[in-house]
């Protein structure tokens, strides 16, 4: 129970962004910034808790889709680390 509360708060989390923050994210967990050819229904993200700590940020293996998650104290906390792991990634040229 206490895990889908965990994955419940990232997805309400990723509902707060806005259009471009979401864009940002689904770069930084795909490396690829186009829709997939189908469609988003087609594609598959997979969170996955990565330990504990406010201080870490989230990662992100691109070939899979999966986003590794460290357990935040609080939503708020959630979302500022996420959109940090997303600036992050910007400087690497992948936006």
């Amino acid at each position: 129970a206490e895990d889908a509360e965990y994955v419940s708060d990232f997805w309400q989390v990723l509902e707060q962004m806005t259009d471009e923050e979401r864009r940002g994210f689904a770069i930084f967990v795909s490396a690829c910034g186009r829709m997939p050819p189908q469609g988003w229904q087609d594609f598959e993200l997979k969170v996955q808790k990565n330990g504990d700590g406010d201080a870490r940020l989230p990662t992100a293996y691109t070939c899979f889709n999966l986003l590794l998650l460290p357990r935040y104290s609080s939503r708020e906390v959630l979302l500022q680390r996420l959109l940090a792991a997303v600036r992050e990634t910007e400087g690497f040229g992948l936006s």
